[in-house]
């Protein structure tokens, strides 16, 4: 069966929404349905891999099914199954991780239908990220990167558990190669600088952070830039008298950008 949902996964990624002629929506619910919450962790992997790659090259198959396969696919954010010191196991991290991308593709794919399903997956992300005290480097910042996903939808729900993943996502978005720069990720550092503007607090407290990631990302859009601005500013604000130290004790290369792109 692993093999069978394997299968299907990249008949439907090669066709797309012309699948659809092929594989029928009840068939697709039956396969989720049956697996998402399988004993067998492989198998399950292979459902939630089948799940992700439908709501990215054919999400109709899915549309009228939300309701019946977030909640279990949902139930497969969890890193650690048993003790919290107690490492997990490579099938059930696997899981995790396969949900993570899931995730990411059913927020942009079914936006108002999995509205509803933003708080709970923000908290699950949320208790994997600080609850966690060994993550690799990659599911880190995919964990990171599948808040501000869910940002899309409501800024407002992510908002509060900013600092569980503000420090990852400022870090891993400062190394974004020039070459790798799209307008998706343009989009996602609109909502990140949203999602800053509604918890100022935990802004300020990753100010380091948060000034590397708006001195190196270029960007010729005029919303993003006022955003950045609109970001520092508030942090200057915030900070008062301090900022004029903190800004002479941070690297001449990051101070000119600052300057440059917001202090002018």
């Amino acid at each position: 069966m692993i093999h069978c949902l394997e299968l299907l996964a990249s008949f439907i990624e090669v066709l797309k929404d012309d699948c659809s002629q092929y594989i029928s929506p009840e068939k697709c619910l039956h396969f989720l349905q049956e697996y998402l919450e399988e004993k067998d962790l492989e198998l399950r992997q292979a459902a939630i891999y089948f799940a992700q790659k439908t709501a990215d090259s054919c999400p109709s198959l899915l549309e009228g099914s939300i309701e019946k396969i977030a909640e279990p696919l949902i139930k497969n954010l969890t890193y650690i199954p048993n003790e919290i010191n107690k490492p997990p196991t490579e099938a059930y991290s696997g899981c995790c991780e396969a949900a993570i991308y899931a995730v990411q593709e059913f927020a942009r794919a079914y936006q108002e239908q999995f509205q509803k399903y933003i708080p709970i997956c923000a908290e699950k992300i949320s208790q994997i990220l600080t609850g966690s005290k060994r993550l690799d480097i990659l599911f880190g910042r995919n964990l990171a990167f599948t808040m501000v996903k869910l940002g899309h939808i409501n800024p407002d729900t992510v908002a509060p558990y900013l600092a569980s993943f503000l420090k990852r996502y400022c870090t891993y978005a400062s190394n974004i190669p020039d070459e790798e720069y799209n307008e998706e990720i343009e989009e996602d550092f609109k909502i990140i600088l949203q999602i800053m503007l509604k918890n100022l607090e935990v802004t300020v407290k990753n100010v380091v952070y948060v000034c590397t990631f708006l001195a190196k990302f270029k960007s010729e859009s005029k919303e993003l830039n006022q955003l950045g601005s609109q970001v520092l500013h508030e942090i200057i604000q915030i900070q008062g008298d301090q900022w004029h130290k903190f800004y002479e004790n941070l690297p001449k290369d990051l101070q000119k950008d600052l300057k440059e792109k917001f202090l002018n």
